[in-house]
């Protein structure tokens, strides 16, 4: 959930699941998902037995390159993490101190995981993501970072 921004899927290819207001929606190419700010959600997931592709712009309300960057760097390192097998089943990092670096991260912008009081999150970021970032955790893995020119 994210306080002040608005997120913005287009299903290219395949069929998603997507979670909005607690409620498990789904979405085929050509579908456009709004997810407004104050509003609790999961990004699209794959639905299906075929690629899930989607675009994902984001009105942050300011023009802001650094929470473009970190946020859709935070995106990206999670679905590495996942690939990777280290998130839980909620698609939180498994590590605890990557959990910490990353709400520490997204609070700077304000998002949060609406499944977790955003007092609990922003303490939890103050103290575990600080020693998280101290310890040389990254709420934004390089590798898993893609570049792509169209």
């Amino acid at each position: 959930m994210h306080l002040t921004w608005t997120e913005t899927f287009e299903i290219v290819a395949g069929k998603a699941f997507y979670k909005l207001n607690h409620e498990k929606k789904t979405a085929t190419a050509g579908d456009t998902i709004i997810m407004p700010p104050g509003q609790p959600h999961i990004h699209p997931w794959n639905a299906g037995d075929t690629e899930l592709i989607y675009q994902q712009r984001d009105d942050f309300g300011e023009v802001s390159p650094n929470a473009v960057q970190d946020v859709m760097g935070v995106f990206a390192t999670r679905a590495g993490l996942s690939r990777d097998g280290l998130v839980d089943n909620r698609g939180r990092p498994k590590n605890p101190f990557q959990l910490a670096v990353t709400l520490k991260l997204l609070a700077s912008y304000g998002g949060y995981d609406a499944s977790i009081s955003i007092p609990m999150q922003n303490f939890v970021a103050a103290t575990l993501g600080t020693l998280g970032k101290i310890l040389g955790y990254n709420a934004v893995i390089q590798k898993y970072l893609v570049s792509s020119k169209r």
